[in-house]
């Protein structure tokens, strides 16, 4: 009898690609469930194995805006701060710094490319952003980083014009996407 519940509880958890979390087959679902893992569990490996399940559901299907989805979500899932779980975490062998946060641009660059050659300009704005982040707080790279959110700002007023209606997502207290770029270049600071 306890063999038997143990093998139906076991076939539950193969079903799943992290004990714990709902199996779906829906790549979009699938990235969700990692960000929340990560992002809010510290629970980095099992995220990982959900981000790659995804890719590989968005490859077989041929979905590049999928794809840079995921590559973008992968670059995210690099530069996320372990230290602020106040308790160690476990992580898989490549998520160790130097080496993750050039995961992290390597990833935001394939994201990119796809973007642009899509015109997935509200998309690349945020790569573009995100890319200027990393350069400013990890690679201590000012220049590289004012570029990145001149080029953001660029594509976002490129979305705008060809998407009037559109609302961006902005932190509290910050009224425009320019207000966004401006403050960001002042913290670097951008000459």
């Amino acid at each position: 009898m306890k063999f038997s519940l143990l093998l139906a509880m076991l076939a539950v958890l193969v079903g799943c690609s992290a004990v714990g979390v709902v199996g779906s087959s829906d790549p979009a679902v699938k990235l969700q469930q990692a960000e929340e893992l990560w992002a809010r569990q510290g629970r980095f490996t099992p995220a990982k194995q959900l981000i790659s399940d995804a890719l590989a559901i968005y490859q077989q299907r041929g979905d590049e805006i999928g794809i840079a989805d995921t590559y973008r979500i992968f670059a995210f899932y690099y530069r996320a701060d372990i230290s602020k779980f106040g308790r160690p975490v476990l992580v898989p062998d490549d998520f160790v710094a130097p080496n993750r946060y050039q995961l992290s641009m390597d990833y935001f660059r394939k994201a990119l490319e796809i973007y642009e050659r899509r015109e997935e300009d509200g998309m690349a704005s945020n790569v573009y952003m995100s890319m200027g982040q990393n350069y400013a707080a990890i690679f201590s790279d000012k220049p590289e980083a004012c570029r990145m959110f001149d080029l953001s700002l660029a594509a976002n007023r490129k979305w705008i014009a060809t998407h009037p209606d559109a609302k961006v997502n902005l932190p509290p207290g910050i009224n425009s996407f320019e207000e966004l770029i401006a403050r960001g270049k002042r913290e670097i600071p951008c000459t």
